[in-house]
């Protein structure tokens, strides 16, 4: 499909949904969340009437959106099958079909009463109907994907009895949420599981906070009540707890807050009410959600390594190629040491999107260092719920001396309430200690200062650059990335390395970052070892072999082949018979 998705028209494919009878309002390019400009309240805004789509998918409007499409006014069911192709045997009739960034949207003619099912047993989806949306053709799902049409057949006939052996749960789990007033009495072990579920719920259906308040305590009380009034009044702050702003108050945390000591059980909760689940990676395998660090000695790369988590985060794009994330989500850049243009160069440099939704940065230039508990900043995160990035550390220390614990707890709080405020992540920058340089890279030796930064970490990360191979600006920089703390990462990574820039052969050294938009990846973990065995194994053998073909042969890139010769000590002699050989100066190269 060829959709420019810098400058993308959905305007002709909003028409087309009109045109088969859907009800359509605007989303935020890239998401599936509704676009509160155009439509605040997205069930009563959706819309059959081509003036307001064109209105809204116009110049005047935002060509970009993505399309919701309101189930219930379009008298559809959407099966959404999250793990790819449907089963062929389900019997499912042929219909208009969406590839989405998992799997596959099959929408049929007809509605059920409820909004929103899962498949039972072995299939792995839900059932989207009225009082629900979905996001239609030709959209963008936030990995980056497009919701692509795979089978333009017209819009066939809910197959009734097929979904409702896909809605059966024979063994209880996985039921809908009723987010009625009237839904059945809710067990106590799992009280607060159920009202995040409904309150997500109703979320979703386009609900204020203000209106999911109130819902949620008419809830607790007639689906409660025969709990007593003790409970009843745990549930009732339960519901005000959960919500984001209710009526008339700011329900953001605060440290310094005053506490009634008649309510120290608001404060804790029993094994059966914590959430249940993993730990959520924002970028898999890499990223976790809560406080990370990132460690390395002055001006080895910390800020462009987390420009590259940026980028990563906030389009949806594989993070160095190989670490997935979980979804689009801003980042608010705090950086006091830079001045607005030398950042804005390093932006332009990793492509970072110009989208103040999706990317806010403080620099030196926009004025005195922000606090990390003023109101300006817990404002902001508690509208974006973003990560944020502090660069450096040691800058929102208030007293100045990393060293100094007490005010390392200050920090440590500060962060807590950032957390606490909404922020997804903190992924904070610290310097190393200079043994770092020629030591292994350990948590002592990664972070600076004393052990409370450390000990609050969710993942810390090193960064070292070869110092050797640089030559002080003369040869490639390269950084070996460690994973020092992993804390609850399944799978942390193996040690890699990532490249900044390259030689070329007249002895220019050239950017990776400028030439592509982030770094190359190179020699991750094993794979070094077993690269490196294979390109000597290659010229041992054929030692005329041309280095377009050496990379075939290794199924690397041409760049990569002459990284892995400088590291090697090889050379190619000139000329049209040229053979790999040793530099004199290098001690031989033995392989087993």
């Amino acid at each position: 499909m060829n959709i420019d998705y810098k400058n993308p028209d959905l305007l002709s494919t909003a028409l087309v949904c009109v045109n088969k009878g859907m009800y359509i309002f605007p989303l935020e390019f890239g998401k599936k969340t509704p676009h509160l400009n155009f439509c605040p309240h997205w069930s009563n805004d959706s819309t059959n009437d081509k003036t307001k789509v064109e209105e809204w998918w116009g110049l005047d409007g935002d060509p970009r959106c993505n399309i919701g499409i309101d189930l219930g006014k379009s008298a559809l069911t959407v099966l959404d099958f999250d793990a790819g192709d449907p089963p062929p045997n389900l019997g499912l009739p042929k219909t208009l079909t969406v590839r989405t960034g998992k799997g596959q949207h099959l929408y049929y003619r007809g509605t059920l009463p409820q909004a929103r099912m899962y498949f039972a047993g072995k299939h792995v989806g839900e059932i989207k109907s009225a009082g629900g949306y979905v996001v239609g053709p030709r959209g963008l799902h936030p990995s980056g994907k497009v919701y692509e049409p795979i089978d333009q057949s017209p819009i066939a006939d809910l197959p009734v009895e097929i979904v409702k052996r896909l809605a059966e749960h024979p063994d209880g789990s996985r039921e809908p949420v009723d987010a009625s007033v009237n839904g059945p009495k809710i067990p106590r072990g799992n009280h607060d599981n159920e009202l995040n579920r409904i309150s997500g719920k109703l979320r979703h259906l386009g609900m204020e906070e203000e209106a999911i308040y109130d819902t949620l305590v008419e809830i607790v009380e007639k689906r409660c009540q025969n709990y007593g009034g003790d409970y009843l009044e745990m549930c009732r702050k339960h519901a005000h707890n959960i919500c984001k702003k209710p009526v008339g108050q700011d329900n953001s945390i605060q440290l310094n807050q005053t506490a009634d000591p008649q309510t120290w059980r608001d404060y804790f909760r029993s094994s059966a009410q914590l959430e249940d689940g993993d730990v959520r990676m924002i970028i898999d395998g890499f990223l976790p959600e809560g406080v990370n660090l990132i460690g390395g000695l002055a001006g080895q790369g910390k800020t462009l390594f987390a420009l590259s988590l940026v980028k990563s985060l906030t389009t949806g794009e594989q993070f160095l190629g190989r670490y997935q994330p979980q979804d689009i989500i801003p980042v608010i850049y705090l950086i006091p040491e830079s001045s607005s243009r030398a950042f804005k160069m390093r932006c332009k440099a990793f492509r970072i999107p110009e989208d103040e939704n999706l990317f806010l940065c403080r620099t030196v230039t926009e004025g005195k260092t922000l606090r990390l508990d003023d109101p300006i900043l817990l404002e902001a995160v508690k509208n974006l719920k973003p990560v944020v990035v502090l660069d450096t550390l040691p800058r929102f220390n208030e007293s100045g001396d990393e060293n100094d614990a007490a005010a390392n707890k200050k920090l440590v709080d500060d962060i807590t309430v950032l957390r606490a405020n909404g922020a997804v992540a903190v992924i904070a920058l610290q310097h190393s200690t200079k043994s770092s340089a020629k030591e292994e890279m350990t948590l002592e030796n990664v972070l600076r200062g004393t052990g409370d930064i450390g000990a609050m970490a969710d993942s810390v990360y090193g960064l070292r650059r070869d110092r050797n191979l640089y030559e002080d600006g003369k040869g490639p920089n390269e950084i070996e990335v460690r994973c020092v703390k992993p804390r609850d990462i399944k799978n942390p990574p193996e040690p890699f390395r990532i490249a900044a820039t390259y030689k070329k052969e007249d002895g220019q050294i050239v950017s990776y970052i400028n030439e592509t938009g982030d770094f190359q990846l190179v020699d991750p973990g094993v794979e070094s070892f077993v690269q490196n065995s294979a390109f000597l194994k290659v010229v041992t053998e054929d030692p005329a072999i041309c280095r377009e073909n050496l990379a075939a042969e290794l199924g690397t890139s041409v760049r990569q082949v002459r990284t892995l010769a400088k590291k090697l000590g090889f050379t190619r002699t000139a000329g049209r018979f040229g053979k790999w050989v040793q530099k004199a100066e290098l001690n031989t190269v033995s392989i087993n």
